[in-house]
């Protein structure tokens, strides 16, 4: 469940107004905010308290602050992310055996699935924002339900040890803790060139599929109780007669028909795209009917590495999306569904109706002529979906996670 976590304005620990700059406002939503103001950073000595998640370790966020954007889309709560390394003694990483160090406030890690070969951990690259800006909007016109970014801000300075610390003192921080890792020259010389940047962010709810997963049954009645207020209220701005009720079982599976319902939809965008999200787990998909976040890590086939676009030779289909229909598939067969077995009844009926549900929104939103376009088959695509679907929604079987190194 979320907790606290001490903060301090950057502007007001270091005296300079110079220290943050925005870098980029969208001029879509009518922020109830200046964008400066929320320029925190993690800080032991920090008289600001924010909310923050264990399994969200370089974001924070404001729960009742919300708006809408030009096409009538409502985000209930904002997130500011890049303002330290938190919960590190919580972080770990299987793919690289890499733990996150209990007195780190910032480190990096070498990264097999990031374009640019490692992860600084709590920070977020400036260098990126512009490809996120576009990343949202082209998938958002196709009709993802994703994130959105409110807006971004350039730090010259961020706190180690509740410290202020130049960009240059950071990046040699940076280069030492790599060089102990052994990362390759390009990726050292990679690293003299970062940028850190908060982003401020808003969603239709910030609580993830994880978060859902490893809450208790009184705190997960309390979750849907409030993730079921806002769906009603965005449901009643779109004049739409939907209405879901916390303590009605069958208002909750049909909350559930309607979650994998979008989440299929998401995904067919995603492919008609030629989009990967590399990351497409439980942790970022959220539970407002599947909402899509964290869209810096999007990769398209058009400028993919060789990982990500190379055919997988059991399925011949690009490991890229062979890994996020495992990844997705596997946070709702595996881990969403079995987190209401205490709530209402899951049997194999629901199951069988889920997976459904799931492949024929996926079906109905998958373009041929666009994948054809893609020089993709969609059959064989469509195929692993049917799989996977079958195999993880329907009996709750598991699937190797796909390695792309």
């Amino acid at each position: 469940m979320p907790e606290q976590y001490k903060f301090s304005q950057l502007q007001e620990k270091t005296g300079e107004k110079s220290t943050v700059k925005i870098a980029y406002q969208n001029q879509n939503l009518k922020l109830p905010f200046k964008l400066e103001s929320l320029a925190y950073f993690v800080d032991p000595k920090g008289e600001k308290e924010l909310i923050t998640h264990p399994h969200h370790h370089r974001a924070a966020w404001l729960p009742n602050v919300g708006m809408a954007d030009e096409r009538g889309n409502i985000y209930f709560q904002t997130t500011i992310k890049g303002l330290g390394y938190l919960y590190p003694e919580g972080y770990k990483s299987k793919k690289d055996n890499f733990y996150g160090e209990s007195n780190s406030d910032i480190t990096v890690q070498k990264s097999v699935e990031d374009p640019w070969g490692y992860k600084v951990l709590g920070l977020f690259d400036r260098r990126n924002v512009a490809s996120l800006i576009e990343n949202i909007q082209k998938l958002k016109q196709s009709g993802l339900r994703c994130e959105e970014l409110a807006g971004a801000l350039e730090i010259k300075k961020v706190l180690l040890d509740g410290e202020p610390t130049d960009i240059t003192m950071l990046r040699n921080y940076l280069t030492d803790e790599a060089n102990k890792q052994g990362f390759p020259q390009k990726y050292l010389d990679d690293l003299k060139g970062f940028e850190p940047a908060l982003l401020i962010r808003v969603v239709r709810d910030n609580t993830r599929i994880q978060d859902f997963c490893s809450a208790s049954v009184k705190e997960k009645k309390e979750i849907l109780m409030e993730v079921f207020k806002r769906l009603n209220q965005e449901n009643e701005c779109s004049q739409k007669d939907k209405r879901y009720d916390a303590s009605n079982p069958d208002s909750i599976k049909d909350y559930m028909e309607d979650f994998f319902a979008h989440s299929g939809k998401n995904l067919a965008i995603l492919q008609n795209n030629g989009a990967m999200m590399t990351y497409f787990n439980s942790g970022n998909i959220t539970l407002s009917l599947g909402e899509v976040v964290d869209l810096d890590s999007i990769i398209f086939l058009d400028k993919g590495f060789s990982a990500h676009i190379t055919p997988d030779d059991q399925m011949g289909i690009p490991k890229g999306y062979k890994k996020d229909i495992r990844d997705q598939i596997y946070a709702l067969g595996k881990m969403f569904i079995k987190a209401f077995d205490e709530l209402i009844k899951v049997d194999i009926s629901l199951r069988e109706k889920l997976t459904k549900v799931f492949v024929d929104s996926y079906e109905k939103n998958i373009d041929p002529e666009k994948m054809k376009a893609l020089k993709l088959d969609s059959e064989k695509v469509k195929r692993v979906v049917a799989d996977f679907a079958k195999k993880m929604i329907t009996y709750n079987q598991s699937v190797s996670p796909v390695k792309l190194a």
